[in-house]
């Protein structure tokens, strides 16, 4: 089944590393992204 979620975050940033793959199932908490905020904030 395929999902889409939208994320939110409290503050703008580019992404660094995305950590899961399209078919991976993945857990509650777990880490699928990593951000690195904008300077400016």
């Amino acid at each position: 089944m395929k999902m889409q979620n939208e994320l939110k975050s409290p503050r703008d940033g580019t992404v660094l590393r995305i950590q899961v793959n399209p078919e991976d199932t993945i857990q509650q908490d777990e880490v699928m992204l990593v951000l690195s905020p904008l300077d400016d904030q």
